[in-house]
């Protein structure tokens, strides 16, 4: 099978789709107790993932505070997720470990360690993360790669 990629795919029948590189550095984002993300994620990844993990958090509150329950707090209703009904989804939401680096910024576990873990890549919950990504990157022209003998772009990807 030749290399592709999403972004090869994707922007058809109205379909847009962007590059996201979570390797790199955090956003400039200030969060509630005012540290910067910079200050506080190993990379963006690590944002990304926390950003959806605090909308878990509000979402739990929520409902608390709907039910009358101790701990719950009213929260608008865009702060909040809502999951499809998806086994593969809320399956691959808690795999990935988060630590901390030896700077003490946040950092989620990479997929060579989860494949070292015997798990594979956690793709329907990586896909709902990057929907938390603030990076568009409009002008992007999809570079042009060879396949090498029909794999993964010799590497590229792996």
């Amino acid at each position: 099978m030749p290399f592709t990629s999403t972004l090869n795919h994707a922007n058809t029948n109205g379909l847009k789709v962007y590059p996201i590189n979570v390797g790199n550095p955090p956003s400039d984002a200030e969060w509630p107790d005012g540290r910067t993300a910079k200050e506080m994620f190993a990379n963006l990844k690590a944002e990304l993932w926390w950003t959806v993990r605090c909308a878990f958090q509000r979402s739990y509150e929520l409902l608390l505070f709907l039910e009358g329950q101790e701990g719950g707090c009213d929260h608008p209703l865009e702060d909040i997720i809502v999951l499809p009904d998806s086994k593969e989804l809320t399956g691959q939401l808690p795999v990935p470990k988060w630590l901390k680096n030896e700077k003490g910024r946040i950092g989620i576990e990479s997929k060579l360690s989860l494949a070292r873990r015997g798990i594979p890549s956690p793709d329907f919950a990586e896909a709902l993360v990057l929907t938390y990504s603030p990076e568009l990157i409009e002008d992007f022209v999809m570079p042009s790669v060879t396949p090498v003998f029909g794999g993964r772009g010799a590497g590229l990807l792996s």
